[in-house]
């Protein structure tokens, strides 16, 4: 079992973002409505080779879409930078009739033909869910649903897909090639012990159609000691091994690596294993450096009870290996028993990002001081930044909430979401420059 031991940070070289100085500035890009044609409640971004970003709305779109979902069942949509400065935005597709997916929440995927990939939670053919390619073509986009879960009873292939895609060189910025596998969660159904399981899945191009597999089963050991309903994104490392994270229980970090016939599975930590969950609890997506060390937030845990709940605000944190057991180190506790109005934030629900610089970058869902509706944050060495409070202007015009993963841009820029608020009512992006 993993311990906590309190060292420096130290990551190596990854990523294009600069240390950002004390005279960066927000700016919105973009103001969602509520309920509206054009989406709102954004969520996580992708960026292509030119710099226009692509994204997911879980609502607004069409209306009355499906018979429970009366305010639409989410968009799919492009930023696009104009010549000259600024960026228009354009809906490429609106979730029609549940059929073809609903309510989107992960990252999407380009490939080096700008079509996109992603996964959308509900919906689908069985109305668990899917997975979906929007292909452009002649100037024209088009949804195609590449697999659709929960097809046979009791969801042996996992349902609830909520996490997006990842493949081989995504953490270099590297573009989709449109032909190795594709790999993501399915945060229940599966062959574990209940419903509340999930699974680890492939899906591999081949003669035009896409071929499912299931490469793990979570809640295959007793008592889920290899963790249960994965809810983040996976990361692939250069040796095509996956990390990711589970919830059930506290959640764990996990690792999936390819061996003959299949995969092994290595819990690398457990959470809520050190006295009233200091270590975390609840982690959401990873990211991975040059050296193979991991990092990472959670939503619970720390310093516990925090002023906002319970059950702690959160840590960052970061997982090593000695090559014979990883370690975990807390670089951050959110909204400590000193901090009454969690001026640093809380509750993330984000994966960091890092820099060339040994940075790391990410979001609080909440807290950040009286008014305030969540932080953007830099970690620099032992140092704690708060970037940008939510919500802190007039009428939360620059939004509320944010969550996802944050983009990183030329000239050391961050684009990022947040889930509501903004002028309009429904979300924004928003673009930090140093």
């Amino acid at each position: 079992m993993s311990t906590v031991k309190t060292v420096a940070l130290a990551i190596a070289a990854i990523g294009a973002l600069a240390a950002a100085p004390a005279s960066a500035h927000f700016k919105v890009l973009y103001s969602f409505c509520s309920n509206c044609a054009e989406g709102s409640n954004p969520n996580s971004l992708v960026a292509d080779s030119r710099g226009n970003l692509f994204g997911t709305t879980s609502g607004g779109g069409i209306q009355n879409c499906g018979d429970e979902q009366p305010y639409g069942c989410g968009t799919l949509f492009e930023l696009k930078q104009k010549k000259g400065g600024g960026y228009s935005y354009a809906v490429l597709y609106q979730f029609q009739d549940g059929s073809d997916g609903a309510f989107p929440s992960g990252p999407l995927v380009i490939d080096t033909s700008g079509n996109l990939y992603g996964t959308a939670s509900v919906g689908g053919a069985a109305n668990w869910g899917d997975v979906f390619e929007l292909v452009r073509q002649n100037g024209a986009w088009s949804l195609k649903v590449l697999y659709s879960f929960c097809m046979t009873a009791n969801c042996p292939d996992g349902a609830d897909p909520e996490a997006g895609l990842t493949y081989a060189g995504q953490q270099t910025g590297t573009l989709y090639d449109g032909t190795s596998p594709l790999f993501g969660t399915a945060a229940v159904g599966g062959q574990g012990q209940s419903f509340d399981s999930g699974v680890a899945f492939e899906l591999q191009p081949k003669n035009g159609n896409w071929n499912y597999q299931a490469i793990y089963y979570f809640c295959s050991e007793a008592n889920c000691a290899d963790g249960g309903i994965p809810q983040a994104p996976l990361v692939e490392d250069a040796s095509g091994n996956l990390y990711g994270t589970t919830v059930i229980s506290g959640g764990n970090v996990f690792e999936l690596a390819p061996v003959k016939g299949g995969w092994s599975e290595n819990v690398l930590h457990v959470f809520c294993s050190e006295t009233n969950c200091s270590d975390g609890s609840a982690p959401y997506g990873l990211t991975i450096d040059s050296s193979g060390a991991l990092y990472g937030l959670t939503n619970q845990g720390g310093h516990e009870p925090c002023s906002l709940t319970q059950y702690g605000c959160g840590v960052a944190f970061s997982l090593t290996s000695n090559g014979n057991a990883w370690h975990e180190t807390i670089l951050h506790a959110f909204c400590g028993p000193k901090k009454s109005s969690c001026g640093d934030g809380a509750a993330p629900e984000s994966t960091p990002i890092l820099d060339a610089g040994g940075n790391a970058f990410g979001t609080a869902n909440q807290g950040g001081g009286s008014g305030s509706n969540g932080t953007l944050f830099e970690l620099s060495g032992s140092k704690f930044q708060v970037l940008h409070r939510f919500c802190a202007r007039t009428g939360c015009t620059d939004g509320a909430y944010p969550s996802g993963n944050l983009v990183p841009g030329a000239g050391g820029a961050i684009f990022g979401t947040a889930l509501s608020d903004g002028a309009n009512g429904g979300g924004v992006i928003y673009e930090y420059v140093p």
